[in-house]
């Protein structure tokens, strides 16, 4: 488990971006830091599993995934199964929080790693780097640095991003059923059924990915197919369209078209006399 602490000095500290530490393989143990640490982290889970705590929150932190921790932030980690074994990185340097920022890395959090292999390899070059003791060491170490935490952005997704896409995975069939059978009467316990999850559970999902309630999403449908129906069958009544695209009742029909499309179902259909 081969680690370097450099000293680091004036010029060092001149340069965009300076390495502070750096281990490969690490068997971690028990880390409290209620100040935080003082530099950029990141921390990569190689084999094992270990708990993450920060914010009043905690992370179980799996082989795949990664921690990135800005400084000064209160946290703790220890094993949960022995060996816990990491590669971890810590830097500094003025041009730092700029590039964090162009990157999207705007504060502490869990990543999922994408390409382990890559970003493994880059651990041993920039360890190998930093300690071979060349006339530019600092200044090449710092290049290559800034290229290691483009990868880290690159090839890593945040934990958030990750379980959102899962969320919208799920709600897709839900979508396409509703799709398929708008002009048929649906209900929240027959959506939820389909992806195997509680009402409220897909109300809070069609909340966070669709931005509306189930309801206004089916109503959005069943509207924009009555209008393709008044558009293509114009001797049919409104009050029949009204039925056909799923709606029990014209006269909620009438309010729910108003409400979405800021006129009458007629009023719409003059348009396009």
């Amino acid at each position: 488990m081969p680690q370097y602490f450099p000293t680091i000095n004036k010029d060092q500290m001149r340069l965009p971006i300076y390495l502070k530490t750096i281990g490969i393989h690490y068997e971690e143990t028990i880390v409290n830091r209620p100040q935080g640490f003082p530099s950029f982290q990141w921390i990569q889970c190689v084999f094992g599993e270990g708990l993450f705590q920060y914010d009043q929150k905690e992370y179980t932190i799996r082989s795949g995934q990664g921690l990135f921790i800005y400084p000064h932030i209160p946290h703790s980690y220890y094993a949960l199964e022995k060996p816990w074994i990491t590669n971890w990185v810590s830097f500094d340097g003025y041009s730092i929080k700029t590039l964090l920022e162009g990157l999207h890395m705007n504060k502490t959090g869990i990543y999922e790693v994408l390409n382990k292999p890559l970003l493994e390899s880059r651990f041993h070059e920039c360890f190998q780097l930093a300690t071979s003791k060349g006339i530019y060491e600092n200044i090449e170490t710092s290049a290559f640095l800034f290229q290691f935490i483009v990868d880290i952005a690159k090839h890593t997704e945040p934990l958030e991003k990750v379980s959102l896409n899962n969320h919208k995975n799920k709600l897709e069939s839900v979508l396409k059923y509703i799709e398929e059978y708008y002009s048929n009467e649906i209900t929240i316990e027959q959506l939820a059924e389909l992806v195997n999850v509680t009402p409220q559970y897909l109300c809070v999902l069609f909340q966070r990915i669709v931005k509306k309630r189930p309801f206004e999403y089916i109503n959005q449908v069943r509207i924009n197919k009555s209008k393709e129906l008044i558009l293509t069958n114009r001797t049919t009544s409104i009050a029949t369209i009204s039925k056909k695209v799923g709606f029990e009742s014209p006269s909620y029909y009438g309010v729910q078209f108003r409400k979405m499309e800021g006129m009458t179902p007629g009023q719409f259909k003059d348009l396009f006399d």
